[in-house]
Order: C-alpha cells, then structure tokens, then sequence
C-alpha cells in the first residue's frame, strides 16, 4: 500500500497563513518522494509563484540519467534552490548518479539535502570529502531514534560534523521520540549534535 500524504490542510495557501500568524518569513519546502515519487511539479510552480518566501527543493532519481539536466532546469526556470539527494538503485550514495546530481548542484550553486539513515554514513563520508565546497544538510541526522540504536548512530552524526560543508537538520527530535511532544528522551542527542555541529551549522 503506498505511503499517503497525511490528514490535514496542506495548500501553500495555508502554510503562508500559518507562517505569517507565527512570524515566520521564509520556508523551506522539500518534495516528498515517499508518496509524490519524482513527480516535481508543485514544488517547482510553488517555488516559482513565490521566490520571495519559499526555497524550493526538488528530489530527483539519481538513477535516471536525465536528472542532471532536469535539476538545471529547475534551478534556472523555477528558482529550486536545493535538492533532497537520495541513494540510488541498490542503496548506493556513492554512485555515478548521485556523483553526477551533487555536481550539478555545485556548478548551479545549490544546496543538498542528503536523505539516508546510518548504513550510509560512510559512503556519505567519502562523498562530502570529495565535494569540500558544496553545501550539504544532513536531512533528519540520519534519523537517530530512543531506542539501543541511538548511540551508535549519533556517533556517525558527531564523525560526519568534521565537514565543515556539512549543515545539521535537527527534525529527527521529533521523529526519533517514543514519547511524544516535548520529546524529552532526545533533547540530550539533539544538544550534543547541535554542539558538534556549532551554532552556524
């Protein structure tokens, strides 16, 4: 059964409303891959229609040699300014494909979000080694959660923070939680990545 968007109002109409009534002036708005695929299309108009408070980015298949150009295009015509990466066919992230987007993504002057869990901190580590210079976000911290699991993989956050192209998306606080708002049980893991990272990453 495929993943479904959930319950809820979802129009950027709403999201602009609901930003301006909490002071928020700009946001970022990713594509969601797990039920939209590849399928960019209002991600790009989105992004397009209001450059002036949305950052746009797509997510495109590192295994479609198309994707390169693609990202081209949505950076110049729509105004995308990153794009979430995301393993290639076999769990691969250092792959061509992959290789051939984070290019891209330097040459057009955009920021990655790289989308993988643990078992891919190595290859994300020889990656960002290779590509000094890009911006990378390391989307959800490789999504430690409570559980015996969340030391080893916050030991592979704190190795990757060593890039200093390397940004921390601290989103997994929530996600990673077995309790619930306030998600008391990863305030402790979210701190020691934030001082890992430092307060400008």
């Amino acid at each position: 059964k495929p993943l479904r968007p959930p319950p809820g109002k979802g129009p950027l109409e709403d999201l602009r409303q609901e930003s301006r009534a909490n002071g928020v002036t700009a946001v970022c708005a990713i594509q969601t891959s797990t039920f939209y695929r590849f399928d960019n299309r209002y991600i790009l108009d989105s992004s397009k229609a209001n450059p002036d408070w949305v950052a746009g980015v797509c997510t495109l298949d590192p295994d479609n040699p198309r994707s390169p150009s693609l990202l081209v295009k949505y950076a110049r015509e729509y105004g995308i300014r990153g794009m979430r990466s995301i393993a290639a066919e076999g769990k691969q992230l250092d792959h061509p494909g992959v290789r051939a987007l984070w290019k891209t993504a330097l040459d057009e002057g955009l920021v990655i979000n790289v989308l993988i869990g643990p078992e891919l901190a190595d290859q994300a580590d020889r990656l960002l080694g290779q590509f000094s210079s890009l911006p990378v976000v390391l989307d959800h911290c490789l999504n430690p959660a409570a559980g015996p699991n969340l030391e080893p993989t916050l030991r592979k956050v704190i190795h990757l923070s060593r890039h200093k192209n390397l940004h921390a998306k601290l989103t997994f606080v929530a996600t990673g939680s077995s309790t619930g708002f306030p998600c008391a049980d990863m305030h402790e893991a979210c701190l020691r990545v934030a001082d890992a990272f430092g307060a400008e990453r």
